[in-house]
């Protein structure tokens, strides 16, 4: 926040302390993005197996509570529905109930293309190019830095923020060959997870 950088955290809200609210909002987190992919607890368990609705929609009561007492606009708080087929026939109803249950927006997501391919057949490439090398990184609860939020093993990794210092990793080899990847459409190494990009569909 002091070096006027804009974090976000994205959270199913299943796992909320209690108190935690108030760190939340006194951390001046910009964004708070929460995975709902449903309407009913039903519908929503068929994802979030084991997750559980009601105690999400408290956690995020809580946190707008806490926001009003701080006097913070922040985190904004964001409801990101994935739509699947089991789901899409709520999205209308969805729409509907975001500023009830206390979100700021939401937004809709198709399931990506290595969650299931059958759910919605065969993926289109796109020619898109990619703006996450340059404006954004994830960085994990253990400090490891991944290129983007579409992938989640720690094989894709590029390295670790807590271990080497996050502006050394963002400068570092693997980010400069995922860079000339998508400038040049080439790269020494082959192992780049870029490569096979599921959102872009490149570089092919």
């Amino acid at each position: 926040h002091k070096k006027k950088i804009k974090a976000r955290i994205s959270s199913n809200l299943n796992f909320f302390p209690a108190g935690y609210e108030k760190d939340l909002v006194r951390s001046k987190l910009h964004h708070l993005v929460v995975s709902i992919d449903g309407i009913t607890q039903k519908t929503y368990s068929q994802y979030r197996v084991g997750g559980s609705l009601p105690k999400v929609l408290e956690s995020v009561k809580k946190i707008n509570l806490e926001k009003k007492k701080q006097k913070s606009r922040f985190p904004f708080v964001t409801w990101q529905f994935i739509i699947m087929n089991h789901n899409e026939n709520e999205i209308n109803k969805a729409k509907k109930l975001a500023k009830k249950w206390g979100f700021d927006r939401i937004v809709f997501q198709r399931n990506r293309g290595d969650m299931g391919k059958e759910l919605f057949g065969s993926r289109k490439k796109q020619s898109k190019t990619c703006h996450f090398l340059w404006n954004q990184s994830v960085i994990n609860w253990n400090g490891s830095v991944s290129p983007c939020c579409l992938y989640y093993d720690e094989k894709y990794d590029f390295g670790n923020a807590l271990e080497e210092g996050f502006f050394r990793v963002w400068n570092n080899q693997k980010y400069q060959e995922a860079r000339r990847l998508v400038i040049k459409k080439q790269s020494q190494d082959k192992n780049l997870v870029c490569w096979n990009c599921i959102r872009k569909g490149f570089p092919a």
